[in-house]
């Protein structure tokens, strides 16, 4: 890994390149849904932290983000990312998406619960991945919570 000094070195414009690549990566890999080519594109004391689902809930290190990541794979196996905008810097990449998702198991959110049924919906997020080097060191995101509410099945009562 380079020092501030080095990497401030290297111009601006191919740190921002770089962050791009390395977000293009990290994206396909979402895509893909593979667990471990998402895990490996991010430092050991990586965190994630997601906004609007249930308050602010936060994962910290690579132990506790693999189960969050793997909860939401195994959640949405058929996600869609419809990308709307795309900002990167050379420290951090920003995206807004609409994701088309189907629920395939129970579903805990905000005190509620919800069950699958078969139907596609969207729902709106925001991304900010941090990047260090060419590693994610945190990944936040902001949901539309209400869209979830509204367009999910409660369990029964």
């Amino acid at each position: 890994m380079k020092t501030a000094a080095q990497a401030a070195k290297v111009p601006v414009e191919d740190r921002i390149a770089r962050t791009r690549a390395a977000g293009d990566c990290y994206f396909q890999a979402w895509v893909a849904n593979d667990l471990e080519r998402i895990l490996s594109q991010h430092t050991q004391d990586s965190s994630f932290v997601l906004h609007g689902a249930d308050g602010v809930q936060r994962w910290q290190g690579i132990d506790q983000v693999r189960q969050v990541f793997d909860l939401l794979i195994r959640a949405w196996p058929d996600t869609v990312y419809d990308v709307k905008s795309l900002v990167v810097h050379e420290e951090f990449l920003v995206a807004h998406s609409i994701i088309s998702a189907t629920l395939a198991i129970p579903w805990h959110m905000a005190g509620r619960n919800y069950v699958p049924d078969g139907k596609k919906i969207q729902f709106e997020i925001v991304d900010i991945w941090h990047f260090e080097g060419e590693k994610i060191r945190s990944k936040e995101g902001w949901v539309d919570a209400m869209a979830l509410h509204n367009k999910l099945k409660p369990a029964p009562a």
